[in-house]
């Protein structure tokens, strides 16, 4: 069975380090994860890997930190980590899907330089390291990574979920970010105690662009994830609680402590040439990186974001399927809040209206698309696409339908009732 990944990419504020992609494969010269035959070096075993410091000592240190021990031997290997060069990233991420991205205003076929991953984890534990690092900085890497095995070893709520693959992006988000920024802390805190003059451990974010969207979210769980360690988790055992019972939204990761119940979401509209087949939450925390990798200050994206509840982005069956994306949000201020900034990004954009819908027009890098956006109290849909018929048609049947209807259950966390959806015509915000 190919083993799970945990996504743990160690990046630092060092000399040719970028943000990640959300490629992070691995081509490797070492036997496979489950091999039996190589003697542990104490808790360590390593294939294929020369370590020019006292990788034991950085276990016995890591375990210190977090008071966890290894229950098992830990395999570390050096590869040729996949990383560098000018490629068109696909635009998929999380539970976005190109069709997704292009609703959230972020597909591009621009090329880009793609990064370097400098570890990942992967179950068993197995720890890969990439090759020809400078020894102070590939020692914090093992440190960061060593805390993902043990998280592994030790069977984390949070690594369960956060590697089955299965979560929408807004959960993904919240989940991973704890997941790393567990790791993170404990890297920074391994480098004050330890290695007081190597650079610090922490992955600086910036700036967020479409072309690199996909590494702002994987980013995101860095960033996000060290503050809320930071703020929440100080000790050990409030860390282990946390990686135990994770949040369940970016809402919750956000903004620690608030009611980070979700109201219910009417389902989508569905018909004989309109078949759902996938659903995806985006979340407070994906709308606000979408707002910011469409040239929307950071304050501004997060005050627009501030007041999401809930939403629903919906994929159809068949080639330039349109998606239906329902937003829930706290009163009727916030929505309007969001619909707005939703234009204004659009009017970024030079949008323009024909008959209805608002068309974003093609760039040298991005396609054309069609968006109608309405609000109805506390609701904001946006319907969007790359063809205008099916824009049009789904239009049409979310207009058509009574979106007072019965609500997935999948969506809801509490009994409130579904607000129902206006007309989806062309307003100005």
């Amino acid at each position: 069975m190919q083993a799970r990944a945990l996504l743990a990419v160690l990046l630092l504020l060092v000399a040719g380090c970028s943000a990640p992609t959300a490629d992070t494969t691995v081509t490797t010269t070492s036997g496979p994860a489950d091999t039996t035959d190589v003697p542990p070096d104490g808790p360590l075993a390593y294939e294929d890997a020369t370590i020019p410091y006292d990788g034991p000592r950085v276990l016995e240190r890591v375990e210190r930190l977090r008071d966890l021990n290894a229950t098992g031997t830990i395999r570390v290997e050096e590869a040729m980590l996949r990383s560098g060069g000018e490629r068109d990233i696909r635009d998929s991420a999380l539970g976005i899907d190109p069709a997704g991205a292009v609703a959230l205003g972020l597909k591009t076929n621009a090329s880009v330089p793609a990064g370097n991953v400098l570890g990942v984890t992967y179950s068993g534990p197995r720890v890969v390291l990439r090759e020809n690092v400078d020894a102070y900085p590939q020692e914090l890497v093992l440190a960061h990574e060593l805390t993902h095995a043990l998280q592994y070893q030790h069977d984390f709520t949070a690594v369960q979920i956060g590697t089955s693959g299965l979560l929408d992006t807004d959960r993904a988000l919240a989940v991973r970010a704890v997941i790393e920024g567990d790791a993170q802390a404990t890297a920074v805190a391994y480098r004050n105690r330890s290695l007081s003059n190597a650079s610090l451990p922490v992955v600086p974010f910036g700036s967020v662009t479409r072309e690199r969207w996909q590494a702002a979210f994987s980013g995101a769980y860095y960033h996000y994830g060290y503050e809320y360690i930071r703020e929440r988790a100080t000790t050990t055992a409030e860390r282990n609680a946390v990686l135990r019972s994770p949040p369940n939204s970016t809402r919750a990761l956000l903004h620690p402590g608030v009611n980070a119940t979700k109201p219910a979401v009417a389902d989508p509209p569905r018909t004989s040439d309109l078949t759902p087949v996938q659903y995806d939450t985006v979340g407070e925390l994906g709308i606000r990186l979408a707002l910011r990798a469409n040239g929307v200050q950071t304050e501004d994206a997060a005050s627009a974001a501030f007041g999401w509840r809930n939403d629903r982005m919906t994929y159809y069956d068949g080639p330039d399927a349109p998606v239906h994306w329902r937003t829930a949000w706290q009163n009727e201020s916030e929505a309007g809040a969001f619909a707005a900034a939703w234009h204004g990004l659009l009017d970024s954009r030079n949008a323009t209206e024909k008959d209805g819908l608002l068309v974003v027009p093609a760039t040298d890098t991005t396609p054309r698309f069609y968006t109608a956006i309405a609000s109805e109290g506390e609701t904001v849909t946006v319907v969007s696409g790359v063809n205008e018929t099916s824009v049009r048609a789904l239009v049409q049947a979310s207009s058509s339908r009574n979106s007072s209807s019965s609500s997935s259950t999948a969506s809801s966390d509490t009994s409130d009732s579904a607000s129902s959806s206006a007309s989806l015509t062309l307003r100005s915000p």
